[in-house]
C-alpha cells in the first residue's frame, strides 16, 4: 500500500496515544520519559490498518485491535 509519509497519521496506544504523526518507514522508536515518568523507556510503533477507521494508524505491536497494512 502506498502512502504519503509526510501525512500525519493516528496514534494508538502508549505515550503518544490520540497524537498524529509523521513519519517515514513502516515503525519507528521513541525513548520518552524520565527514569519517574510512568511511560519511561523505549515505545517501538508499526504501521498498521484499523479495520473500523478504514485507515492507517501508528499502533504498539502488541495491540490486537488492528492487522497489517494491505497490499496493493
Amino acid at each position: 500500500m502506498a502512502r504519503d509519509e509526510s501525512q500525519k497519521l493516528l496514534v494508538i496506544g502508549g505515550p503518544f496515544d490520540g497524537q498524529q504523526m509523521a513519519r517515514a518507514g513502516d515503525e519507528f522508536t521513541e525513548d520518552v520519559g524520565t527514569k519517574s515518568s510512568r511511560f519511561h523507556g523505549r515505545h517501538c510503533y508499526k504501521l498498521r490498518w484499523h479495520p473500523m477507521l478504514k485507515k492507517l494508524v501508528w499502533a504498539l505491536p502488541e495491540n490486537k485491535s488492528v492487522k497489517l497494512p494491505p497490499t496493493d
